[in-house]
């Protein structure tokens, strides 16, 4: 008996033992950042980076932009089975899960969560935060310059096909009808034939996006002629198309992706869609002020350091993001500095 003690005994000391090594030998990767801004005729800023060596090979990008505003306001994704199929439901529900896991990923702290129709109505009718309109949605011109009036107000609104896009304008028998307020944004069908003609912006190379082939595009030119960016994937079809582009609406953002959400699941469905959407929101994309500057470090196992100079003409805010771009380990690290401030 005594024996089977000091067996058992020694049995339970190895397990310990055992956890400890193997716990001992996770090493989380951690990016750190510095940022320093000068400020005089223009604004400089560097921004020191360093991530220490790991198992795997590792790629860093870090980016930097001015933004006008910074807020950590939630996000709200709309599902109502009042509204949705079953196939656009599940696509939803995916989409929350992989953004809450993407955004809890990047450390960041703002909520998501799921809203029916009456939820949505609050929504719009009270204060800005984030909206994610990612399937069909009402079909009533009230309801989409209810959105419209919201956005206008300061909202940010994400919308993934053109379904989703409650203010924009429906063609007839070839010509738009609806309000003149409402987009006339086309969309086309668009064949991704293995990325031929296919060029990023420099937001998508920044933030190295992953939504590259969607069943639609946006017809550039649309883009342009409200003011528009492009954030996403530039093709050369007969015309220009884009996967996703920004506009500003009043004192509001409008990030509309070409979309649907669809299979493949790497390349257009909802786990893309969310670490895009994650990123953007993450550095505050959204509120872009001037130029995004950026670079690519890689370096097998190794540590990686180095500095990122930007200068702008102006900023009160300035915006640093660096991330591993990489499918074998995940680290972010984020500083927002106001200019004559601290970071």
């Amino acid at each position: 008996m005594k024996l089977s003690y000091v067996l058992f005994a020694l049995f339970a000391i190895f397990l310990v033992l055992a956890s400890s090594v193997i716990q001992g030998g996770v090493h989380r990767l951690r990016i750190d950042l510095e940022v320093e801004i000068e400020e005089g005729d223009e604004v400089w800023v560097n921004a020191s980076y360093s991530i220490g060596s790991s198992s795997f090979s590792k790629s860093l990008n870090v980016l930097c932009f001015p933004i006008s505003q910074w807020h950590s306001w939630p996000i709200h994704i709309f599902e109502d089975a009042r509204v949705l199929d079953p196939y656009q439901s599940r696509s939803v529900h995916g989409l929350y899960d992989h953004l809450r896991t993407e955004m809890d990923l990047i450390g960041s702290n703002v909520s998501v969560s799921m809203v029916n129709l009456d939820g949505l109505m609050e929504i719009i009718d009270g204060e800005p935060s984030i909206l994610i309109l990612a399937s069909r949605t009402l079909n009533e011109t009230g309801y989409g310059a209810s959105v419209l009036r919201w956005v206008e107000r300061g909202g940010v609104l994400f919308s993934v096909g053109n379904e989703s896009l409650p203010f924009l304008a429906k063609v007839s028998g070839g010509e738009w009808v609806g309000p003149d307020e409402f987009l006339r944004l086309r969309y086309h069908p668009l064949a991704f034939s293995g990325g031929e003609g296919m060029q990023p912006s420099t937001a998508a190379s920044a933030l190295s996006l992953e939504n590259v082939a969607p069943i639609a595009g946006i017809d550039v030119e649309d883009v342009e002629a409200y003011g528009g960016t492009v954030i996403g994937y530039h093709y050369q079809r007969e015309r220009d198309l884009a996967s996703a582009a920004l506009f500003r609406i009043g004192n509001g953002t409008l990030i509309a992706f070409a979309g649907p959400i669809s299979a493949p699941f790497v390349t257009t469905a909802e786990d893309v869609i969310a670490a895009d959407i994650a990123r953007v929101v993450a550095c505050g994309l959204q509120w872009i002020s001037g130029p995004i500057f950026w670079q690519t470090e890689s370096a097998g196992q190794n540590a990686i350091a180095g500095v990122l100079s930007a200068t702008f003409e102006s900023a009160e805010i300035v915006s640093v993001f660096a991330f591993t771009n990489d499918d074998f380990q995940a680290a972010h690290s984020i500083r927002i500095a106001t200019v004559g401030g601290s970071p």
